[in-house]
């Protein structure tokens, strides 16, 4: 008998007495929210942290290449299609300022640091013909942003399971 002499009523779990309709669309609502991030986990989230953690060389898979510098170009604002203060180095003769896997895009700080003539370890990616730094902008942009979207997701499926799940009393 609980403290006091009370008598404690419990009430009937929700599997023993049924789902209300209310209760059922709730339930739907949940799975279908964590579905969805479960998709968007699976479908951007983990194959944009494996591609960084082979660029940053903790999964096999990329291969890095020693390049030399041969040009750096600061791409300012009106000469940029959408207005932005941009920085690329190459490693060939092709022009820098034209697209392609000859050049990369570094911040303002890296591009300092580069001088021409110097060496560049270049990381490619097997099925990506986009070069990387393993401590390039890809890595900076991406790399702890995914990982706390991969820890809110996580974290967000376990809540909704947790509350939408029948507890028996």
């Amino acid at each position: 008998m609980p403290q006091g002499g009370q008598l404690m009523m419990t009430q009937p779990s929700l599997l023993e007495r049924g789902l209300t309709v209310l209760e059922k669309l709730f339930w739907l609502r949940s799975v279908l929210v964590l579905l969805v991030a479960f998709g968007l986990t699976a479908g951007i989230t983990v194959p944009r942290l494996y591609k960084a953690s082979q660029i940053k060389g903790w999964l096999p898979g990329a291969t890095a290449t020693a390049e030399t510098l041969t040009q750096k170009w600061h791409q300012t604002p009106d000469l940029h299609p959408h207005g932005s203060d941009v920085y690329w180095v190459a490693w060939s003769e092709a022009s820098i300022q034209k697209e392609g896997a000859h050049r990369l895009r570094v911040t303002p700080e890296r591009w300092d640091e580069l001088d021409l003539g110097k060496g560049i370890e270049v990381i490619w990616v097997p099925g990506d013909r986009t070069p990387y730094l393993r401590d390039g902008i890809f890595i900076q942009r991406n790399l702890v942003f995914d990982g706390i979207c991969l820890v809110f997701m996580g974290g967000l499926a376990v809540v909704i399971v947790v509350h939408t799940v029948p507890r028996r009393a």
